[in-house]
């Protein structure tokens, strides 16, 4: 076979020329390891391209050969130096800059002599740490040389003193500065003593406080809490100040003016010889924030109590009037000459509370301090106005809401109100509306059924010791009136008439005529109705004359008459009969007999009769009998 390759062993030492070798047919595989040297490559040769990545070191590298022409811009990076590489003399002047620096790498070898000057030092960059170690005591001065130099300790109880040039220790021959414990003798003399700095003294307590007196140490200024100035008066607290308050235990007086823009909290007694002023509408405080006296607007001061205010002398004297809005409490005398009271609440008035037993009163005197009467509360609950010197009871309001005028117990057979008076000649109880005018309406009674359905009692009457004798009533729209008899007043002839006394002139029954007419006056005139009438005793039989029957005198009444009587008319009563027309049946007439003032049935057809007789009466003889009747005027014709 024909062969296509020459084995190695056929090829004789340098047989192969490069004339035999085709371009481009060497390549590394068929080069020896460290077969080529400088002497086969030809100058500029071999490019970046013909070298691998990494593989030239500093072995491959003859010394000074390579030089800046060999080396493309930006060529060298930090990792193709190496380390201690570059000395002080592979750098160019000034070529190194703080950029350059690693924090922290420049330290005391890397500094020359004297070559840190102040404009190298940045503001506070000298520290205690930078500085070298100081003797303990010593002090840094400027010296005569402008150096800085270090002042060793003084000894024991030196003080430093200046010359007026130069600093140095010497002795405290005026004990300006006292040793830890001691006692500063001397005196700080001057005309103006200045610290631009702060005096820091200790703490202190109240009986050694901290800023004293040489001759009183327990009396001065101290430290008593955070933020608190303390004032120790011979050992004693007198005072502190916060930065809210000024706090005076015991008497303050200030003999000029004193602002206080906040709140000033006294325990003592205020003197102001000159006045205490408080502006606008600030407060003065006791005890707490609900106690206060302030003056809300001009002219208005207003004492504030969440509690009580309590006013305590022999005489409070109230120049103008009291205004009095809540309750007024009065535990002693009170004199006023006016109370307006307003109530804001449920209840408007005065309140009188008693105390320990004693009855809630108020008393009303004189200009003489003569009792004129007092209103007072009882413990059963009443309320009684007793007036006079005496007290006597006037008026009585009870726990039933009971009225009771002129008596202590109301009638049983009362339900509300009950007026009594034991006065000779007088009404016990006037209801009056003035006005002089027709539309002045008098009294109104409202009682019974909503539709007057019944019989309803309006008005009762009794006799003195409550025994019922009369009622006026309704029902169904009427009123009525029983027992009822209506009478006229009269006047009687004078023979007859006793003015000073009230008994009866005549017997009860007695039958009276008409002898003339008068009017009651008013205004020194006649009245147009107010008829009198002037009467006798009947005189003859069958009296066309004939007015009634006499009831009662009326002298010594209400008006103080002195001659005036009842002569009844209409309604229930008797009449005195005889026997001059017989005896005397149920319906019969009743007229005037011969006899006078008696009457008789009546016979004579007609006759004027004054009465129907209720009764039947028969006569034995001559004699008298009162005869029940109803009365009233009418001619009658007597039964056949």
């Amino acid at each position: 076979m024909a062969r296509t390759t020459i084995p190695a062993e056929l090829v004789a030492v340098n047989a192969i020329q490069g004339t035999l070798i085709a371009d481009n047919a060497v390549t590394s595989v068929h080069i020896a390891q460290n077969n080529v040297t400088t002497v086969q490559i030809a100058t500029n040769n071999i490019t970046s391209e013909a070298i691998a990545q990494n593989n030239v070191t500093s072995v491959h590298i003859l010394q000074n050969t390579i030089t800046a022409t060999h080396l493309a811009d930006s060529a060298v990076e930090n990792a193709k130096i190496g380390a201690d590489a570059v000395t002080g003399a592979k750098l160019a002047d000034n070529a190194v800059d703080s950029e350059h620096y690693t924090d922290g790498s420049i330290d005391t070898a890397h500094l020359g002599d004297l070559q840190v000057t102040a404009s190298q030092d940045r503001a506070n960059a000298v520290t205690l740490a930078k500085m070298a170690s100081l003797a303990r005591g010593s002090i840094l001065i400027g010296n005569s040389a402008a150096d800085v130099a270090a002042l060793a300790i003084g000894s024991n109880g030196t003080v430093l003193k200046s010359d007026g040039t130069d600093i140095t220790w010497g002795a405290d021959t005026d004990n300006f500065l006292p040793l830890a414990g001691g006692t500063m003798t001397g005196a700080l003399t001057g005309t103006t003593a200045t610290l631009s700095g702060a005096l820091g003294v200790g703490a202190g307590s109240v009986s050694a406080p901290s800023l004293s007196f040489a001759g009183d140490t327990n009396t001065g200024i101290y430290n008593g809490a955070a933020d608190n100035m303390y004032f120790a008066i011979g050992g004693a607290l007198k005072g502190f100040w916060s930065g809210s308050q000024f706090n005076v235990t015991g008497n303050g007086i200030f003999s000029g003016n004193g602002t206080f823009g906040g709140t000033l909290g006294v325990t003592g007694a205020i003197t102001a010889s000159a006045g205490l002023t408080v502006a606008g509408s600030n407060l003065i405080y006791f005890r707490d924030a609900q106690i206060y006296i302030r003056s809300s607007a001009d002219g208005d001061l207003n004492i504030v109590a969440d509690d009580e205010i309590d006013l305590t002398s022999t005489l409070i004297d109230i120049n103008g009037n009291a205004d009095v809005s809540g309750t007024l409490g009065v535990t002693g005398a009170s004199s006023l000459s006016t109370v307006l009271i307003d109530g804001v609440s449920n209840y408007t008035g005065l309140e009188v509370k008693g105390s320990g037993g004693a009855r809630p009163q108020v008393k009303f005197t004189n200009a003489n301090n003569g009792v004129l009467g007092s209103i007072y509360g009882t413990e059963g609950n009443a309320l009684v106005i007793t007036s006079g010197t005496g007290g006597a009871t006037a008026m009585t309001l009870n726990s039933s809401q009971q009225v009771l005028v002129g008596l202590d117990t109301i009638n049983t057979n009362t339900a509300k109100m009950q007026v009594n008076a034991s006065t000779t000649n007088k009404y016990a109880f006037t209801v009056s509306h003035q006005g002089d005018a027709t539309h002045r309406f008098g009294m109104q009674i409202m009682a019974g059924t909503d539709d007057n359905s019944g019989t309803n009692t309006m008005i009762g009457f009794t006799d003195g010791d409550f025994s019922p004798i009369g009622t006026v009533t309704s029902s169904g729209g009427t009123v009525t009136y029983g027992a009822f008899t209506a009478m006229h007043p009269c006047i009687i002839p004078n023979a007859d008439n006793d003015s000073s006394s009230g008994d009866n002139a005549y017997p009860y029954g007695t039958l009276l005529e008409t002898v003339s007419l008068s009017y009651t006056q008013k205004n020194g005139a006649n009245t147009e109705r107010g008829l009198l009438y002037n009467v006798q005793k009947s005189q003859s039989a069958n009296s066309k004359k004939v007015l009634g029957a006499y009831g009662s005198s009326v002298n010594g009444g209400p008006e103080n008459e002195t001659n005036m009587h009842q002569a009844l008319i209409l309604g229930d009563g008797h009449i005195i009969c005889n026997n001059s027309g017989g005896n005397i049946e149920v319906g019969d007439g009743i007229c005037t007999s011969a006899v006078e003032g008696i009457g008789m049935k009546a016979t004579v057809n007609p006759s004027l009769v004054i009465g129907i007789a209720q009764e039947n009466v028969t006569f034995s003889g001559s004699e008298t009998k009162l005869v029940a009747v109803q009365y009233g005027l009418e001619q009658f014709t007597p039964w056949s």
